[in-house]
């Protein structure tokens, strides 16, 4: 299963997916109706649904510009094909609902443009009306299990709760020497493994003295380390 996914990876690096893409149809979407923010916790899933939870920011994580024009990180569509089958999706913004739409919407448009084929219409669309005014995206709040939870966001104020479940992005300054999305890939693919605690895999690729050192919150290693001494965290959010 696994061979079959790199296969995929390395397929795809030599298409148009490793140039960020313009959301072209992004202005068309802003200005249709959109449904109401959905309310937190989330609906429970099927017991057979036992895929871990992928929450993912937009603005300087996955899209870059304000409103027009607004561009997709390098391999996205793929990426998001391939996750999610191992990982519910949540799209966390701190933007507004509106516009959370808009670009997924968008986001759709593209993919169906490149070969007509769906991108991940599924996913579950939040925004700032479901964070608190302390800007912290409140994982508990999701009623998932939070060792089967992972954050992707380039503000890690935005998890300093969870520092064993966030996952920094690099700059896009460093996508033509090592994309972020296929290296992201990789580890949750790994993690996915993990049936009981996927953050005990994240921790494998965390730089030594993680959980020492605030200025390493989020950060991953390219490299998986062959052992792990788990951090021990005092927060009183880390269950």
């Amino acid at each position: 299963m696994f061979d079959d996914i790199e296969e995929n990876i390395i397929r795809y690096t030599f298409t148009m997916h490793r140039f960020p893409i313009h959301l072209t149809t992004y202005r068309h979407h802003i200005k249709k109706w959109t449904p109401y923010p959905i309310e937190l916790p989330l609906p429970r899933r099927e017991e057979i649904d036992t895929r871990h939870t992928l929450v993912i920011d937009l603005d300087d994580t996955i899209i870059f510009g304000n409103n027009d024009p607004i561009f997709i990180r390098p391999f996205l569509i793929p990426f998001l094909r391939i996750i999610r089958e191992y990982y519910e999706i949540v799209i966390w913004t701190l933007g507004s609902h509106k516009r959370c739409h808009a670009i997924m919407n968008a986001i759709e448009d593209e993919g169906f443009r490149i070969d007509g084929k769906c991108v991940i219409p599924e996913a579950i669309r939040l925004s700032r009306v479901h964070v608190g005014d302390d800007g912290i995206k409140n994982l508990h709040r999701l009623g998932r299990e939070l060792s089967k939870t992972i954050i992707i966001d380039d503000m890690t104020d935005h998890y300093l709760n969870y520092p064993r479940n966030g996952i920094l992005p690099y700059s896009m300054s460093f996508e033509s020497m090592n994309p972020f999305l296929l290296a992201v890939l990789r580890i949750l693919l790994h993690m996915s493994r993990n049936e009981n605690d996927a953050l005990i895999e994240l921790d494998m690729w965390r730089p030594l003295n993680y959980n020492r050192n605030e200025s390493l919150i989020g950060k991953i290693c390219t490299m998986r380390r062959e052992c792990v001494t788990i951090p021990e965290y005092d927060s009183e959010n880390e269950t």
